[in-house]
């Protein structure tokens, strides 16, 4: 159990980090080229109706309640939020 938990890694263990991940990689990217062929370049949806109708939702009661609690920075009834940071 001592194992899992956090600790220095010795160059050894970065060395056979390397390569464990590096395996992983490599199978997955040669199981990746088993599924290319079956792809296309066309990945258009249509649908007979593109657009939902208004007003048929569920409100729910407890929406603010949910909302509040999910937001990582709020003040009161506000909720705080970056502006232009992710341009």
């Amino acid at each position: 159990m001592d194992s899992f938990l956090w600790h220095k890694v010795s160059p050894d263990e970065r060395e056979k980090i390397k390569k464990q991940a590096k395996e992983v990689m490599d199978s997955f990217a040669e199981a990746l080229k088993k599924v290319e062929p079956e792809l296309s370049d066309n990945f258009e949806v249509r649908r007979k109706r593109q657009f939902r109708g208004e007003g048929k939702g569920k409100i729910s009661k407890n929406f603010r309640k949910f909302f509040f609690e999910n937001a990582p920075s709020k003040s009161g009834d506000f909720i705080k939020a970056e502006r232009g940071k992710w341009k």
